[in-house]
């Protein structure tokens, strides 16, 4: 069976609006990577993409968490420092969440193996239980850039499976988990596409930032929302299909480990 991982990245309105309702309507759990500072004092956050400037509350996100959502760190203020994500930390556990090994994921999915050395220090010491990044197109160099502008403009789906195979999880024992971010210019038949490539035992991190309605908006201001109706698409689409288990981030850990403690003859 393959795993298939809904992220939700910032702590954004529309994610307790629009996406958390339909998570809830089909039983599924997903991972919230919460900006703390953004649910805190949004007001300080004038131009944070397409949700409007609008955050989750404190209670919002507290609601999540006890109605079985894996509430995860994603920067105090959105940063990929050591100090930011402790913080992070802090005023998660302030908010009566348990943050005792909590996930990081990187905001713009900065991190890479090679400039992590801090955050790994955290990894060792058990206050993170994972890392979560993904690809960052001006990164990749410039064939991949122009790959990606014509896989926009064609909306092929082999073409965002040739981006993105990199980003299936084939050991989720790595130091980090990429994950495929989703925007408004991807297509279910693309997202469906790529979930098919995931061969049984192997995983599938898809990442989003908003999920609006074209009523919203922010709807069309940016490429960081997904369409609220495709997203429903994808949600039922995925439930139907036996061979796919949605699960979180966390759960995608605590698997492997104990996978591993079974083959080691400790289970």
């Amino acid at each position: 069976m393959k795993q298939i991982i809904f992220s939700f990245d910032d702590g954004r309105l529309d994610t307790y609006t629009i996406a958390y309702p339909i998570m809830k309507k089909y039983g599924l759990p997903f991972t919230l990577n919460v900006t703390t500072d953004f649910v805190l004092n949004p007001e300080r956050y004038t131009n944070f993409g397409s949700a409007n400037n609008k955050s989750m509350r404190s209670k919002q996100v507290l609601d999540c968490y006890q109605n079985g959502v894996e509430i995860a760190c994603h920067g105090h203020t959105h940063k990929n420092t050591k100090d930011d994500v402790l913080k992070n930390i802090s005023a998660l556990e302030e908010m009566g969440i348990d943050a005792n090994g909590i996930g990081f994921a990187s905001p713009n999915s900065e991190v890479t193996k090679n400039n992590c050395a801090d955050l790994q220090e955290l990894l060792k010491e058990g206050k993170l239980s994972y890392i979560r990044s993904g690809r960052q197109v001006r990164r990749e160099g410039f064939v991949y850039s122009v790959l990606t502008m014509l896989e926009r403009l064609t909306h092929s789906k082999w073409l965002f499976y040739i981006l993105n195979k990199r980003n299936i999880i084939t050991d989720s024992k790595q130091d980090i988990l990429m994950s495929v971010g989703i925007t408004a210019k991807n297509t279910l038949n693309q997202i469906l596409y790529l979930v098919d490539k995931v061969k049984d035992g192997q995983s599938l991190i898809l990442m989003f930032h908003s999920v609006l309605s074209t009523e919203d908006i922010g709807y069309g201001k940016d490429l960081w929302y997904f369409d609220s109706m495709m997203f429903e698409k994808l949600v039922s689409t995925l439930v139907e299909n036996k061979n796919v288990k949605i699960c979180t981030t966390k759960d995608l850990i605590i698997s492997s480990a104990s996978k591993k403690g079974s083959i080691n003859g400790n289970s």
